[in-house]
């Protein structure tokens, strides 16, 4: 593993201490992958969800508790029932 070609392209700059420590850290996480890659699992079949819980969702019911008008009013800028916002994109 190249720490430095990591760092260099994911545009990050570490003193020498901390690339030593990220070093042993990253190998430590990659030695626990090849940990995991050596379990067969050949003969396990896939899970979709390890555990089978049914799903409780309320009904599907409309309802108005929002005031609009009392947000807009709340909004530095508006115009009509809309925020008006800096502009982000040119």
């Amino acid at each position: 593993m190249d720490l430095k070609k990591i760092a260099k392209l994911s545009r990050l700059d570490f003193s020498a201490a901390e690339e030593a420590e990220l070093s042993q850290q990253l190998e430590k996480i990659l030695s626990a992958f090849e940990k995991i890659k050596a379990i067969p699992t050949t003969d396990v079949e896939p899970l979709v969800t390890p555990v089978s819980v049914a799903m409780h969702l309320r009904p599907d019911e409309s309802h108005s508790d929002v005031n609009t008008d009392e947000y807009i009013a709340l909004a530095p800028e508006a115009s009509g029932r809309l925020y008006k916002v800096p502009r982000v994109i040119s």
